[in-house]
Protein backbone atom coordinates (compact mmCIF):
# COMPACT_ATOMS: atom_id res chain seq x y z
CA UNK A 1 0.00 0.00 0.00
CA UNK A 2 2.85 2.53 0.96
CA UNK A 3 4.24 1.87 -2.85
CA UNK A 4 0.39 3.10 -4.22
CA UNK A 5 0.75 6.20 -2.45
CA UNK A 6 3.83 6.80 -3.95
CA UNK A 7 2.69 6.79 -6.97
CA UNK A 8 -0.05 9.28 -6.86
CA UNK A 9 2.69 11.75 -5.41
CA UNK A 10 4.26 14.21 -7.30
CA UNK A 11 7.88 15.30 -6.67
CA UNK A 12 7.25 18.56 -8.30
CA UNK A 13 4.49 20.32 -6.11
CA UNK A 14 4.61 23.10 -9.06
CA UNK A 15 3.64 20.79 -11.47
CA UNK A 16 0.18 20.84 -10.33
CA UNK A 17 -0.48 24.53 -11.53
CA UNK A 18 -1.56 25.44 -14.54
CA UNK A 19 1.11 26.95 -17.24
CA UNK A 20 0.71 31.39 -16.44
CA UNK A 21 -0.84 31.29 -13.07
CA UNK A 22 0.96 33.57 -12.04
CA UNK A 23 0.20 36.56 -14.39
CA UNK A 24 -3.45 35.13 -13.83
CA UNK A 25 -3.16 36.16 -10.02
CA UNK A 26 -1.94 39.40 -10.83
CA UNK A 27 -4.49 40.34 -13.15
CA UNK A 28 -7.37 39.08 -10.70
CA UNK A 29 -5.87 41.12 -8.12
CA UNK A 30 -5.58 43.94 -9.70
CA UNK A 31 -8.90 43.64 -11.10
CA UNK A 32 -10.27 43.15 -6.88
CA UNK A 33 -8.10 46.42 -6.00
CA UNK A 34 -9.55 48.45 -8.80
CA UNK A 35 -13.07 47.18 -7.65
CA UNK A 36 -12.15 48.10 -3.72
CA UNK A 37 -11.02 51.89 -4.76
CA UNK A 38 -13.87 52.18 -7.00
CA UNK A 39 -16.36 51.36 -4.23
CA UNK A 40 -14.56 53.82 -1.55
CA UNK A 41 -14.43 56.49 -3.66
CA UNK A 42 -18.58 55.94 -5.14
CA UNK A 43 -19.45 55.54 -1.03
CA UNK A 44 -17.40 58.22 -0.19
CA UNK A 45 -18.73 60.87 -2.73
CA UNK A 46 -22.47 59.56 -2.14
CA UNK A 47 -22.55 60.56 2.00
CA UNK A 48 -19.46 63.16 1.60
CA UNK A 49 -20.55 65.32 -1.90
CA UNK A 50 -22.04 68.32 0.16
CA UNK A 51 -18.92 68.55 2.60
CA UNK A 52 -16.63 68.27 -0.35
CA UNK A 53 -18.30 70.22 -2.96
CA UNK A 54 -18.42 73.11 0.16
CA UNK A 55 -14.54 72.55 0.83
CA UNK A 56 -13.61 73.34 -2.98
CA UNK A 57 -15.96 76.37 -3.15
CA UNK A 58 -14.50 77.57 0.63
CA UNK A 59 -10.45 76.93 -1.58
CA UNK A 60 -11.63 78.62 -4.35
CA UNK A 61 -13.04 81.85 -3.00
CA UNK A 62 -9.93 81.75 -0.58
CA UNK A 63 -7.37 81.89 -3.00
CA UNK A 64 -9.32 84.59 -5.07
CA UNK A 65 -9.47 86.87 -2.18
CA UNK A 66 -5.63 86.01 -1.37
CA UNK A 67 -4.98 86.89 -4.98
CA UNK A 68 -6.87 89.98 -4.88
CA UNK A 69 -5.24 90.86 -1.53
CA UNK A 70 -1.99 90.61 -3.35
CA UNK A 71 -2.48 93.06 -6.13
CA UNK A 72 -3.76 95.56 -3.61
CA UNK A 73 -0.73 95.34 -1.65
CA UNK A 74 1.56 95.42 -4.24
CA UNK A 75 -0.45 98.74 -5.49
CA UNK A 76 -0.40 100.29 -1.97
CA UNK A 77 3.75 99.46 -1.90
CA UNK A 78 4.31 101.24 -4.94
CA UNK A 79 6.69 104.71 -4.09
CA UNK A 80 6.77 108.10 -5.61
CA UNK A 81 9.82 108.00 -7.88
CA UNK A 82 13.04 109.30 -5.38
CA UNK A 83 14.32 112.46 -6.35
CA UNK A 84 17.57 112.17 -8.50
CA UNK A 85 21.10 112.60 -7.08
CA UNK A 86 22.67 115.22 -7.23
CA UNK A 87 26.92 115.55 -6.72
CA UNK A 88 27.93 119.34 -5.77
CA UNK A 89 31.26 118.61 -5.34
CA UNK A 90 32.35 118.82 -8.84
CA UNK A 91 31.12 122.56 -8.34
CA UNK A 92 32.41 123.18 -4.87
CA UNK A 93 35.43 121.38 -4.41
CA UNK A 94 37.36 124.04 -7.04
CA UNK A 95 35.94 126.95 -4.85
CA UNK A 96 37.15 125.62 -1.31
CA UNK A 97 40.54 126.47 -0.19
CA UNK A 98 42.03 123.06 1.89
CA UNK A 99 45.55 123.57 3.72
CA UNK A 100 46.91 120.26 4.66
CA UNK A 101 49.72 119.81 7.07
CA UNK A 102 53.32 119.66 5.38
CA UNK A 103 55.10 117.11 6.32
CA UNK A 104 58.56 117.50 8.64
CA UNK A 105 61.48 116.56 6.93
CA UNK A 106 63.45 118.89 9.13
CA UNK A 107 67.09 116.78 9.69
CA UNK A 108 67.03 117.44 13.59
CA UNK A 109 64.39 114.73 14.39
CA UNK A 110 65.93 111.54 13.54
CA UNK A 111 64.19 108.44 12.24
CA UNK A 112 63.81 105.56 14.35
CA UNK A 113 65.51 102.21 13.14
CA UNK A 114 63.31 99.32 12.86
CA UNK A 115 64.28 95.43 13.36
CA UNK A 116 63.75 92.38 12.63
CA UNK A 117 64.42 88.83 13.20
CA UNK A 118 65.72 86.64 10.28
CA UNK A 119 64.83 83.65 10.73
CA UNK A 120 66.46 81.69 7.52
CA UNK A 121 67.29 82.21 3.91
CA UNK A 122 66.21 79.61 1.65
CA UNK A 123 66.67 78.69 -2.05
CA UNK A 124 63.66 76.93 -2.72
CA UNK A 125 60.03 78.13 -2.19
CA UNK A 126 59.29 74.48 -0.78
CA UNK A 127 61.94 74.48 2.17
CA UNK A 128 60.57 78.22 2.84
CA UNK A 129 57.39 77.74 2.88
CA UNK A 130 57.88 74.46 4.84
CA UNK A 131 59.39 76.19 7.67
CA UNK A 132 56.75 79.03 7.51
CA UNK A 133 54.31 77.06 8.14
CA UNK A 134 55.74 74.84 10.79
CA UNK A 135 56.29 78.22 12.57
CA UNK A 136 53.15 79.37 11.86
CA UNK A 137 51.86 75.90 13.66
CA UNK A 138 54.15 77.11 16.96
CA UNK A 139 52.22 80.36 17.21
CA UNK A 140 54.76 82.64 15.18
CA UNK A 141 53.42 85.69 12.73
CA UNK A 142 56.64 85.20 9.93
CA UNK A 143 56.62 86.47 6.92
CA UNK A 144 58.06 85.18 3.77
CA UNK A 145 59.60 87.38 1.26
CA UNK A 146 61.28 86.59 -1.89
CA UNK A 147 64.20 88.52 -2.80
CA UNK A 148 67.57 88.32 -5.80
CA UNK A 149 69.21 86.05 -2.95
CA UNK A 150 66.40 83.70 -2.18
CA UNK A 151 63.41 83.35 0.12
CA UNK A 152 63.48 85.16 2.96
CA UNK A 153 61.71 84.31 6.31
CA UNK A 154 61.28 87.40 8.78
CA UNK A 155 59.41 88.11 11.66
CA UNK A 156 58.79 92.13 12.88
CA UNK A 157 59.31 95.05 12.23
CA UNK A 158 60.14 95.95 15.49
CA UNK A 159 60.23 99.51 17.07
CA UNK A 160 63.09 99.02 19.61
CA UNK A 161 65.89 96.12 19.69
CA UNK A 162 64.96 95.01 22.68
CA UNK A 163 61.46 93.67 21.11
CA UNK A 164 63.42 92.17 18.35
CA UNK A 165 65.11 90.47 21.06
CA UNK A 166 62.75 89.17 23.31
CA UNK A 167 61.11 87.09 19.54
CA UNK A 168 64.56 86.11 18.96
CA UNK A 169 64.98 84.62 22.14
CA UNK A 170 60.78 82.63 22.11
CA UNK A 171 62.17 81.67 18.91
CA UNK A 172 65.06 80.10 20.39
CA UNK A 173 62.98 78.63 23.36
CA UNK A 174 60.87 76.91 20.64
CA UNK A 175 64.03 75.08 19.08
CA UNK A 176 64.87 78.08 15.99
CA UNK A 177 68.22 78.32 17.31
CA UNK A 178 69.47 80.05 13.49
CA UNK A 179 67.77 83.69 14.04
CA UNK A 180 69.41 87.27 13.27
CA UNK A 181 68.40 90.47 14.38
CA UNK A 182 68.86 92.87 11.67
CA UNK A 183 67.83 96.40 11.04
CA UNK A 184 65.23 97.31 7.83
Amino acid sequence: MAKDYAKYTHKNKRALLAPGWRSRLFVVVFLLMLIVVTGVGLFTWKHYSNQITTFYTALKSYLDQRDNKKIEVKNQMERPPEPEVQFHFYTDLPKMQVIAPSPDLTPDSPQKEQYVVQIGVFQHAKEASEMRISLLLAGFEVSLLKTEAGFILQDGPYKDISDAKRMQAALKKKGYENTTVAPL
